[in-house]
């Protein structure tokens, strides 16, 4: 087998990939250098488990299409002939015969099943690949058709733990108001990126602000940060000199965010450090240390 692997920046410098999360892209990368010459990995939950990355990441992937899993537990690098051409005299076929023939090439390069069988990672019972707690998305050859949409719903109507109708009132108010929120943030960002660059997302800014509030959703509902802390952060990335140019999107915001909180955080504690003392804060301290009685 041959032993180096190589990456097309025609898969890897895509939106698509780019927007993953950082744990992602590098579960990726692992997966594709350990895959045998015809793009199968046999291990994929192992080499999940040795990078550190979770069991997210990987369902992202497949969510995704950049692998295609298969029942057995072994998934294949979907742009794999994209990414490797290997010269005969090093080339070793793949033991997955099976898995191998359910697959057909497309004319640009790319791995398409071809069995009418649903596609889904063996440690999950249903047809479909969970997203964290909200988010259901089928990993099938058929998409975006009436009946499709149907079964994901009732799916999720099963997948949900039984609760309260005031409980459920109470979480889908929550989930309005903190996408109410992202998207006022989203058209914030998105302004102040305009602000910087006047031809930024021009032809296309409707759907630049609702994919961003998407990811500042999820910074408020799932990682607990406030209206007013995003905000904050989004004015600061904007006046500082190296940030300005790096955020300019709502996953890279979410991806820096502890990041970029810790930091301003920190310079704007530094700043305070250097004001000059009023007179009044100087009496106090003077105060403080001798007491009234001098």
């Amino acid at each position: 087998m041959a032993k180096r692997r190589m990456f097309s920046k025609d898969v890897i410098d895509t939106d698509n990939f780019l927007e993953m999360p950082a744990t992602t892209q590098v579960l990726y990368f692992h997966l594709s250098m350990r895959a045998d010459d015809d793009g199968f990995v046999s291990n994929p939950k192992r080499i999940l488990r040795l990078t550190g990355c979770s069991e997210d990441d990987l369902k992202i992937l497949y969510a995704k299409k950049f692998i295609i899993p298969f029942e057995s537990g072994v998934c294949v690098i979907r742009h794999w002939k994209i990414h490797n051409y290997i010269q005969k005299d090093r080339y070793n076929k793949t033991i997955y015969h099976d898995e191998l023939d359910k697959l057909t090439v497309l004319e640009n390069g790319m791995y398409e099943r071809v069995d009418t069988e649903c596609i889904q990672d063996v440690s999950i019972s249903d047809t479909q690949v969970r997203l964290g707690k909200d988010s259901l998305v089928k990993v099938s050859k058929v998409e975006d058709s009436p009946e499709l949409e149907k079964e994901l719903e009732l799916n999720k109507e099963k997948d949900i733990p039984h609760s309260t109708n005031a409980d459920t009132q109470s979480k889908k108010q929550e989930d309005s108001e903190s996408m109410k929120q992202a998207r006022f943030l989203s058209q914030f960002l998105f302004d102040e990126c305009r602000r910087i660059d006047e031809k930024f997302g021009i032809g296309k800014d409707r759907v630049t602000v609702d994919r961003w509030a998407k990811d500042i959703e999820k910074l408020i509902r799932i990682d607990k940060r406030t209206f007013y802390e995003v905000k904050e952060v989004i004015v600061w990335t904007k006046a500082h000199h190296f940030w300005t140019a790096n955020i300019m999107s709502g996953v890279k915001l979410r991806e820096q965010f502890p990041r970029l909180y810790t930091q301003m955080r920190k310079e704007k504690q530094d700043e305070e450090k250097k004001r000059p003392k009023t007179r009044e804060e100087i009496y106090a301290e003077m105060v403080a240390r001798y007491g009234e009685s001098q």
